[in-house]
């Protein structure tokens, strides 16, 4: 009986160590989420007021009230947590809006796109230009970091072509577009399209951006017809 009632009570404590445990991670991952949120908050405050050249770790770092070191913990580079806070801002459009972009009937195949793209354009268009040359600087760098930061951001494009790819199903599925459409070619025409307008525009400082949504919207409508 006592050996049964000893067994009883390591279990209990075991339980107990073990949800205390738990509970402590849980504590330790919270403060992680809200470290890494204050440095990219910082970061990104510093880099639009700095440029990233100007702008450093130290910077960020007394910035954001955290040690050097600790911000080395999260973020690799300069560079990674440049990129990181400038891939943030385009953050992919989720599959869960698909629907609300289709259901009006009114709307074309080629308005339905262009209005998805729009929602890019427009996060695109609040980043000054300087700020977007300075972005492919780093992923174009030749660093064994900048490959591995150009990989990363390859790694969204490809993302961003998934999207538009499931938006172009979603456009046969409804109708607006024929059932033998060609979706993987026209998701990579489409791509294309954006990719190098917006190239265009960064590097072209007579542009605006409502004339680079026209030439986006009648290339579309061509792609698309």
């Amino acid at each position: 009986m006592i050996m049964l009632e000893t067994v009883f009570i390591n279990v209990r404590k075991f339980t107990y160590l073990k949800r205390s445990a738990e509970g402590m991670e849980g504590l330790r991952q919270q403060k992680k989420t809200k470290c890494r949120k204050i440095i990219l908050q910082a970061a990104q405050k510093m880099f639009f007021t700095h440029g990233y050249e100007k702008t450093t770790i130290e910077i960020i770092s007394r910035h954001a009230g955290i040690g050097v070191g600790t911000i080395y913990n999260y973020f690799a580079s300069k560079a990674e947590l440049y990129v990181r806070v400038m891939s943030d801002l385009f953050e992919v459009t989720q599959i869960s809006n698909f629907k609300k972009l289709v259901d009006n009937e009114d709307k074309s195949a080629s308005e339905v796109i262009f209005n998805l793209l729009n929602i890019h354009i427009d996060l695109f268009a609040k980043v000054e230009k300087h700020m977007i040359k300075e972005l492919f600087t780093v992923v174009f760098g030749n660093t064994e970091d900048c490959i591995s930061i150009r990989e990363r951001m390859i790694k969204l494009d490809y993302e961003f072509l998934s999207v538009l790819n499931e938006l172009l199903c979603v456009l046969v599925e409804e109708g607006k577009l024929k059932e033998d459409f060609n979706v993987n070619e026209c998701a990579k025409v489409v791509f294309s399209i954006i990719a190098t307008s917006l190239f265009s525009f960064v590097y072209d400082d007579n542009s605006n951006i409502e004339e680079v949504k026209k030439m986006i919207k009648k290339q579309i409508d061509f792609a698309v017809r």
